[in-house]
């Protein structure tokens, strides 16, 4: 934005996880004197963290959520004062409404038909966001919301079987979780397309899928926790789960906790989900999603796991 904005009450997300809140957020462009374009920058009062400080500097981009529903995108931002956390000082790129600066998708040609649009891909975006907000911070998941986004996603697969396939690009995103399961969601939908599914089998096949990896978002990932666990569980899998059933407790070390949810967090989705009396069959397709394979698991069970390993 071009000219100076002041937000009120903002919720703020890195990577589409909810990390904390501002009582105001200001926004001041650079001037330009003569060649020189001075950087614009930025002030948040009242910064209020759910996490350490320091796990919200090393973050890209940031996406603020205004009371009355808006989002927007602070842009390759660096803070480059806290001395005084009423007033955090910072520079970014752009300040812009998230709907008309929409994250970059991976490359397909202008003009061509795409399988999701972007309003899908934001309204997406908005349900997965409000999960991983509301299950962080102690609240149910709105899983009317979810079928919603599931149907959408559904009809536009259905609508356009000749489509070039469109999938967020996750380097544009700080966190993996978000952009995976809109995109598993996505593969496992064309491929049940192709397989003959029905709608409605293709619905629950869309909400379980945007469901799948739900039982991550109950630890705070970031992408040291995420290379280790990634490097132990490929390289020395009974080593990573033998240390994975040390990080049960909460007072255990972070790289504990983060073998432990790697391990277990298909029974941590199971029995959030359970208790919102989501319905069994997704509930399934959560709890097998890293199963070993089966010749007797459901169709959609098969299609999730290979959509899965395909992002």
């Amino acid at each position: 934005m071009r000219k100076n904005t002041k937000l009120t009450d903002v919720s703020i997300f890195t990577g589409y996880s909810f990390i904390g809140s501002c009582r105001e957020f200001v926004w001041i462009p650079g001037d330009r004197i003569g060649a020189k374009q001075l950087p614009s920058r930025f002030i948040l009062r009242g910064l209020k963290c759910e996490y350490d400080v320091e796990a919200f500097m090393i973050r890209k981009d940031l996406y603020l959520r205004t009371p009355d529903g808006k989002e927007y995108i602070v842009d390759n931002f660096q803070i480059t004062d806290i001395n005084d956390i009423e007033n955090v000082g910072g520079v970014a790129k752009n300040f812009d409404l998230l709907f008309e600066k929409f994250p970059e998708m991976k490359a397909f040609t202008d003009g061509e038909k795409v399988v999701i649009t972007k309003k899908t891909q934001v309204v997406a975006f908005k349900a997965i966001s409000n999960i991983i907000h509301n299950v962080r911070s102690g609240h149910g998941i709105d899983i009317s919301q979810t079928k919603e986004v599931s149907k959408s996603l559904v009809e536009e697969v259905l609508q356009a079987p000749d489509a070039i396939m469109n999938l967020m690009n996750i380097k544009s995103f700080d966190d993996y979780t978000f952009t995976h399961n809109i995109n598993v969601s996505t593969i496992s939908l064309l491929i049940g397309q192709a397989m003959g599914l029905s709608r409605n089998e293709m619905n629950e096949l869309g909400t379980g899928a945007l469901l799948h990896d739900v039982g991550k978002i109950f630890f705070d990932w970031n992408i040291f926790n995420r290379i280790y666990c990634h490097f132990f569980f490929k390289f020395i899998p009974g080593l990573a789960s033998f240390l994975a059933d040390f990080g049960k407790s909460p007072h255990r070390p972070r790289f504990f906790r983060a073998l432990y949810n790697k391990k277990y967090h298909s029974d941590l989705a199971e029995t959030l989900l359970k208790e919102l009396e989501v319905a069994e069959d997704e509930i399934s397709l959560v709890k097998i999603h890293h199963a070993p394979d089966s010749s007797s698991e459901p169709i959609e069970a098969i299609i999730l796991k290979e959509a899965d390993r395909r992002n």
